[in-house]
């Protein structure tokens, strides 16, 4: 028994290659080391030591690489890569694959909704202003500016633009059209269906 890995998960360094590699192929774009830590590690897949050594020897083969990119450190899979991960894909358990692409696809549609929200914070004179943009490509759906007079209280607004982008979409556009249903609708979403029959 390997502690923080499902029955089922991997322990060889060879099989963790080849999902490595499989993992960076289906997601087809770059990722950073945290984020194939969360899908991997995070879905006790594999452990950590064979996870780490295996790593390090794509990195060092030539499988993968890292490459700057906006201020991050992204996992780049080279051909190499991709050849081993289509050549031998089907040496990975399908129970294995299966939660490979189902945690990638969670991670990319992820990825997605950061492209599409921008949350900052900028600090005032007199406090901070937390700012919420919401974008479809060129296309500004929602830009709000909120006020906090503290860094506390501006990091609890910034979580909550974040976590609740949809909500908070949903909410101004029942405002601005008087849509008392819509709004019912979104305060018993907010509050677990507790709201008042």
């Amino acid at each position: 028994m390997f502690a923080g890995i499902e029955p089922g998960g991997m322990t060889d360094a060879y099989e963790i290659k080849i999902l490595i590699c499989y993992l960076l192929h289906v997601l087809k774009e770059p990722i950073t080391r945290e984020q194939m830590d969360a899908v991997l590690q995070g879905n006790h897949l594999v452990n950590y030591f064979s996870y780490s050594s295996a790593y390090q020897d794509l990195l060092k083969s030539g499988h993968i690489s890292l490459e700057e990119r906006g201020g991050k450190q992204l996992l780049v899979l080279n051909k190499f890569g991709r050849d081993t991960a289509l050549l031998l894909k089907s040496s990975l358990p399908l129970s294995v694959r299966d939660k490979v692409v189902s945690a990638g696809m969670e991670l990319l549609a992820e990825l997605q909704r950061d492209k599409e929200r921008e949350v900052s914070i900028d600090k005032t004179t007199d406090g901070f202003t937390v700012r919420l943009r919401l974008h479809d490509g060129e296309l500004e759906l929602l830009h709000v500016n909120v006020f906090a007079p503290d860094e506390e209280q501006a990091e609890l607004i910034r979580q909550q633009f974040t976590d609740h982008t949809a909500e908070i979409y949903k909410g101004m556009i029942a405002l601005a059209t008087r849509d008392g249903r819509g709004l019912r609708l979104l305060a018993d979403d907010l509050s677990g269906g507790q709201g008042e029959q």
